[in-house]
């Protein structure tokens, strides 16, 4: 009878926090994606100069060109998402036609551009506003997989 009875709530369970981990990873990259998007932009206006993220989505990871590292102090940060604790997917990044977005020295990106991330059947779009340069990540959306 205990067997049976913690085969019926692992079968409830398990589901459950199998979605909800999918739901945190994707929250978490999407939010970090926004953070340096807007760490890249400020330091743009900071420098007084160009500051470039170029998205690698074969790769699932992305550079910000001559934004320091905090954690090692190298000139670039580079982040891969597919590692932990995101493991997530780069599914597409579009500025202009361009994987890139370079923000100038007043912090305004090039081109209004959009990111896809991917955590198993869920999708965020962050999206870059040329007017206001701000990033903002929509709601998560159902893709099926």
């Amino acid at each position: 009878m205990v067997i049976a009875i913690i085969g019926v709530l692992s079968a409830v369970a398990v589901p459950r926090f199998s979605s909800a981990l999918v739901h945190r990873r994707l929250e978490a990259s999407a939010r970090r994606v926004v953070h340096d998007l807007t760490l890249a932009r400020r330091t743009a206006k900071i420098k007084s100069a160009l500051r470039t993220v170029n998205f690698y989505p074969g790769i699932d990871s992305y550079t910000l060109v001559l934004v320091q590292d905090r954690d090692f102090k190298t000139a670039n940060t580079a982040v891969r998402l597919s590692d932990a604790p995101f493991a997530a997917d780069l599914v597409s990044a579009n500025f202009g036609g361009f994987q890139k977005v370079i923000f100038d020295a007043f912090g305004q990106p090039d081109y209004t551009g959009t990111i896809v991330i991917q955590v198993g059947a869920f999708q965020k779009t962050i999206t870059v506003d040329k007017q206001t340069g701000s990033a903002t990540a929509s709601d998560a959306l159902y893709v099926g997989g």
